[in-house]
């Protein structure tokens, strides 16, 4: 699969709006209002997005950022967002945008990285329980070597 995964670029607000909308269903925000959420987290410095394309096409995304804790003096990272198209949701791409996840956090020094708002989908927690994070309470979480 030829998979390209770089950082967002204003050029792609129109691609993951449609993704927002038609996978996730954001259907009481307008084009307007997303591309507005999506102009405030580019330039913000503890918020990334990165997306997949797939020969050329944008078919996903995932939002991360740093999340400073009151429990503990580590920082960490907070998957926001997980996107992909109906027809590319096989967990080939989705593992790759995990990766670019946790590379870029070790790149850091960051060592922890939490999903949290998990649908009540099994098949969401199968997913990233195969990628060695452990449920706790509501949150996903898994700490990097």
């Amino acid at each position: 699969m030829n998979l390209i995964i770089r950082p967002y670029e204003v050029k792609d607000s129109v691609f993951l709006t449609a993704l927002m909308v038609h996978e996730l269903g954001f259907q009481n925000s307008t084009h307007e209002q997303i591309v507005m959420r999506l102009r405030r987290f580019h330039v913000h410095p503890d918020y990334h997005t990165l997306v997949v394309l797939k020969d050329r096409e944008v078919i996903g995304f995932i939002g991360l950022h740093k999340v400073m804790a009151y429990e503990f003096d580590e920082d960490y990272i907070e998957i926001t967002a997980l996107v992909l198209k109906k027809n590319h949701q096989v967990q080939e791409v989705g593992s790759k945008l995990i990766e670019s996840v946790e590379a870029y956090a070790k790149k850091r020094s960051i060592k922890k990285i939490v999903v949290r708002n998990i649908l009540e989908k099994d098949y969401i927690y199968v997913f990233y329980e195969q990628r060695d994070y452990c449920k706790n309470g509501f949150i996903l979480e898994k700490y990097l070597a």
